[in-house]
């Protein structure tokens, strides 16, 4: 399969992506937890959010972690979103894409990516741009699907189409890893973090409704609606209940 045209956020579905990655709070407290322990002890840490989209990491890291963080992000429509929903004295929003960072050099201890990685057109430059302004042993997280491990994602078995679309547009963790080693980065460890996505299949329902998630966008009308049929159908007969929940990859690297 041919890997699809990207997702323009601006002209597609800023709103919707909003609505449909909206964070639980325990949801929030498991990505502090897992970020917590590559920040630098004493002061407030300094991170900036690569593809910051609607500022929710953005938000977390600034409310949660007493962190001043920058977020970069190149579509007007989702700053617009960030600053409206998500303002904060310690937050600023910077029109700025992952190979052109519009700040100088060294200047934070985290770079984090969340989400991005499979929308940068060249990965290499991205890397050498989150080791440019990084401190000395500062960290960069990518937080991210990748290709051969997309086990556990449930919305792949009500749309069906969508796992082959990803297999062929996300990157593999290898290829992640040499990018970031190409740019003078060491790597520390790849953590599966298990998440909530939604409190219950009803949420899970209207998350999927709203396709937010690129993965949902890229496919056809027709095959969008079969997989709204198949949820519905498990909505109306109640088979399912409790909380939706979903691992995430999370590649850590330290700045040599």
């Amino acid at each position: 399969m041919s890997v699809p045209e990207k997702i323009r956020y601006d002209r597609d579905h800023a709103a919707s992506y909003d609505a449909s990655r909206d964070l639980l709070p325990e949801t929030r407290n498991v990505w502090v937890d897992a970020v917590r322990k590559y920040l630098p002890a004493g002061g407030p840490p300094r991170i900036i959010d690569i593809g910051s989209g609607t500022g929710r990491f953005t938000e977390v890291f600034a409310s949660h972690l007493d962190a001043e963080v920058l977020g970069v992000e190149p579509a007007v429509e989702m700053r617009r979103i960030a600053e409206i929903k998500r303002p904060s004295v310690r937050i600023r929003y910077l029109a700025g894409s992952a190979e052109h960072l519009p700040v100088t050099d060294e200047r934070f201890d985290l770079a984090w990516l969340s989400m991005v990685i499979h929308h940068v057109e060249d990965r290499k430059a991205c890397a050498a741009e989150a080791a440019r302004v990084l401190s000395p042993n500062g960290v960069a997280i990518v937080r991210n699907s990748f290709r051969g491990r997309l086990a556990g994602f449930e919305f792949y078995d009500f749309f069906t189409g969508s796992r082959e679309l990803d297999e062929a547009r996300l990157p593999s963790i290898e290829q992640v890893r040499e990018d970031f080693a190409s740019a003078g980065f060491s790597f520390v460890t790849v953590d599966s973090v298990r998440q909530v996505f939604a409190a219950d299949f009803r949420s899970f329902a209207e998350k999927m409704r709203s396709r937010g998630c690129s993965s949902l966008r890229l496919l056809s009308d027709e095959e969008f609606r079969k997989g709204l049929a198949r949820i519905d159908e498990i909505v109306k007969s109640g088979a399912r209940s409790g909380p939706m929940t979903e691992s995430i990859d999370m590649l850590v690297f330290r700045k040599n």
